[in-house]
């Protein structure tokens, strides 16, 4: 009986800990869905609560074309993400979001996925984009989505 009442209480421990385990950010857009879009929402909602860390972590999961890896449901979580911040009333998550992809455009190792962040900056970036910005119309490869931002 006592081995019985261990065990059950080490699942109950086991499970508790399990519901106290913050949701992985890959988890969270696993199960997004372009054909259910309130779902989505509230995935965008969740990642945007968790601030520069979710943003963060889902620029770092991008993918350029010759990687060949599928990075669909991170580019349409940060389609979401943008599309929301656009909003006049969500500046406070604008700015924290252009913040998280100006940082990243300048740590991107492959130049298709900083042209993408810089896509997406020419969506939400207003002021605190153009220092970033700027510096790439001398770049051969970034001067075009760059000029774009800046208009």
């Amino acid at each position: 009986m006592f081995r019985r009442t261990m065990q059950f209480g080490f699942m109950v421990l086991a499970a508790g800990a399990a519901l106290a385990q913050p949701v992985k950010v890959a988890d969270q857009i696993s199960g997004l869905v372009w054909a259910k879009p309130a779902e989505g929402r509230a995935v965008v909602e969740k990642l945007l609560a968790q601030g520069k860390p979710a943003v963060r972590e889902l620029c770092t999961m991008l993918k350029s074309p010759e990687e060949r890896l599928d990075d669909t449901k991170v580019r349409f979580a940060l389609e979401g993400i943008v599309v929301t911040v656009m909003q006049d009333a969500r500046n406070a998550h604008r700015v924290m979001v252009a913040g998280v992809f100006i940082e990243e455009m300048g740590k991107a190792a492959k130049p298709e996925v900083k042209a993408y962040l810089i896509r997406q900056l020419a969506r939400i970036g207003q002021d605190e984009a153009v220092p970033a910005l700027a510096p790439l119309l001398a770049n051969d490869r970034f001067c075009e989505p760059a000029a774009q931002a800046l208009l």
